[in-house]
């Protein structure tokens, strides 16, 4: 990136700053903290040379710099701008995307940008696409491609399945149902019958009878790939004689496929009936590997099933954007996920050992590798929740145990709270009882981004709110961490003192906001109940995840802007020195409170 913010920054910006009216982001279930909540301390200043052409720091895609990059070959494209875009300067500066960014354009550009608003398509002009590659990668806008190059016959279906052979009926009922597969036969061609023999573990065999498609409107081939189920599955394509995770299931699946493009479902999702033309669209574009769509819980009368349509897991919202790490959609579920071909044998698929958390990999691995993730809510899943309350608690609680093996691969993208040094040393003072130094911190820093946002063509008014709605949205991020993250450590810690359970009934009242800005079936108290248990139950999957892994990266803030002493003095003290001997479960509990205790840090 080309410029960054100074000492107030915007890393810890809160999602209303760059997605203003945008629902908020439910839980990641590998980002124990929800890093998506802010946007990232540089800003870009993008010029330009030629008209529409921003310069380098403005994002990126793939194929920097290879003719057509990001382009769709054919049909038409036209950008949508995400509602948290802000526009200055006649146009010529924009503000927006997460991480946040600011991009500035020649007078050309900003002419070119008000055409894009109005609806005018993009145009097949290199220089403009150019422009609409760099909006679309910042996350500043968003594509909606017409007429596109792929068909439903350019995919094949893949559906790892473990004993749930009624779900799987309803799933292939649906699909036929939808014109999707073929309904002569009903849906016994969709799956095929493993007749010749059962799979063996190295994932071949001879048994295949997939259905190929007659026409472009269904999809070339389903395959159901049986993960040891007890009794074995009639419809299942492919068998693996004892369970070896949904990981090793997809891959089965997608190694046996022939298509340019590999739909994942699960069992118990309902896709609607179109799903997958709006996310075959965003394919146009060359370095596009994956897109998923919108998964929300289906409609039940249960009080678990009431809760989870207004608060599941897997429900990212409904606004249109990249996925990448730190970001407000930092990840996408594998429940239902469309993924190129190519880029999956590049990858080598999901990493077989890991039981959760699998697919956030995936998607991070694609992204750190150059391709383009994105999620498009257009398109729609609903997802069966669990049924019973030790089901839907365990499920959190295996959530958080991906923490600590996507740490182990990716560090700090899994950190529970990432934020400026100084809006964290801000909140520290006020959690300690000196909310005035707390105060002046966050002003006095505040007050400097103006200065250094204003030769970009930012206003005062405008990088004050940036700064102000950061050091909020920092707050809000401690509290979640508190109650979620680090509540076996915090909450004890806290509940001693008379300030500290001030603090936690703060922390747990933001729940209650958010049920007054949602309105979900649920009464206050037992929505306030529910959220603390959703937590509880994830964090303690965290805890439990980095005991066995032994180490704190899960549990740790990943703060910017710290002077290098600061950094090395952190790290002296999250090496956790003097405890080398304990076994990893205690030097997580040591280490957690020497941070705890030295700092008074929640």
């Amino acid at each position: 990136m080309t410029g960054t913010v100074g000492p107030a920054g915007s890393r810890d910006a809160d999602t209303a700053v760059t997605n203003a009216g945008n629902p908020a982001s439910p839980r990641n279930p590998a980002d124990s903290g929800r890093p998506a909540k802010r946007a990232d301390d540089a800003l870009d200043a993008a010029g330009s040379q030629s008209p529409g052409t921003p310069a380098a720091g403005a994002g990126g895609t793939r194929d920097e710099g290879r003719a057509g990059s990001g382009s769709p070959a054919d049909g038409v494209l036209r950008l949508v701008f995400d509602p948290g875009t802000r526009r200055w300067a006649d146009g010529q500066v924009l503000l927006g995307g997460s991480p946040l960014r600011v991009l500035r354009l020649p007078a050309a550009g900003a002419r070119l940008v008000e055409e894009w608003m109005r609806g005018q398509p993009v145009g097949p002009d290199p220089a403009r696409r150019r422009l609409a590659d760099r909006l679309v990668a910042a996350g500043i806008a968003h594509p909606v491609y017409e007429r596109p190059r792929l068909r439903l016959s350019d995919v094949t279906l893949v559906v790892p399945v473990r004993d749930h052979a009624a779900a799987l009926e309803r799933l292939l009922a649906a699909l036929g149902a939808a014109g999707e597969v073929g309904t002569a036969g009903g849906a016994n061609k969709a799956g095929g019958a493993n007749k010749a023999g059962e799979e063996n573990d190295a994932g071949e065999g001879d048994a295949r009878e997939t259905r190929k498609a007659g026409e472009a409107g269904e999809l070339a081939e389903v395959i159901v790939v049986d993960d040891g189920s007890v009794p074995p599955l009639p419809r299942a394509t492919a068998r693996h004689q004892r369970p070896r995770g949904p990981a090793a299931a997809r891959n089965t699946g997608w190694r046996r496929a022939g298509t340019e493009l590999v739909a994942f479902l699960d069992a118990d999702v309902r896709p609607e009936p179109g799903w997958l033309e709006p996310l075959l669209a965003h394919f146009d574009a060359p370095d596009v590997a994956a897109v998923a769509p919108r998964v929300t819980s289906l409609p039940g009368r249960s009080l678990l099933a009431r809760y989870e349509r207004a608060r599941s897991s897997l429900d990212l919202g409904g606004v249109a954007a990249p996925v990448r790490p730190a970001s407000r959609v930092s990840y996408v579920p594998s429940a239902a996920l469309v993924v190129r071909a190519a880029a999956l044998r590049e990858l080598r698929g999901f990493d077989e050992r890991m039981r959760f958390g699998e697919d956030v990999d995936l998607v991070w691995r694609l992204v750190r590798a150059g391709w383009q993730v994105r999620y498009e809510p257009v398109s729609r899943v609903g997802h069966a929740p669990r049924g019973r309350w030790t089901a839907w608690l365990r499920q959190r609680f295996d959530y958080g145990t991906s923490a600590a093996p996507l740490a182990t691969r990716h560090g700090g993208a899994v950190a529970p709270v990432r934020m400026s040094v100084w809006s964290a040393l801000s909140w520290a003072a006020v959690a300690a009882g000196r909310p005035r130094a707390g105060l002046v911190v966050a002003a006095g820093t505040a007050a400097l981004l103006p200065r250094r946002l204003a030769p970009l063509g930012v206003p005062a008014t405008g990088a004050l709110r940036v700064a102000a709605l950061g050091h909020l949205g920092a707050g809000r991020l401690f509290a979640d961490a508190v109650t979620r993250a680090w509540w076996p450590a915090a909450v004890p810690l806290l509940a001693g003192t008379r300030r500290g359970r001030w603090l936690l009934a703060l922390a747990l009242g933001r729940h209650l906001h958010e049920w007054y800005q949602r309105r979900p079936d649920v009464d206050p108290p037992r929505w306030l109940l529910l959220r603390a248990l959703d937590d509880a139950a994830y964090g303690a999957g965290v805890w439990w995840g980095a005991a066995r892994a032994g180490t704190l990266t899960p549990l740790l803030p990943e703060l910017s802007g710290r002077p290098a002493a600061a950094t090395a003095y952190l790290r002296r003290v999250l090496q956790v020195r003097g405890a080398s001997h304990l076994k990893p479960r205690h030097a997580l509990v040591s280490g957690a409170r020497r941070i705890l205790g030295r700092h008074h840090v929640p």
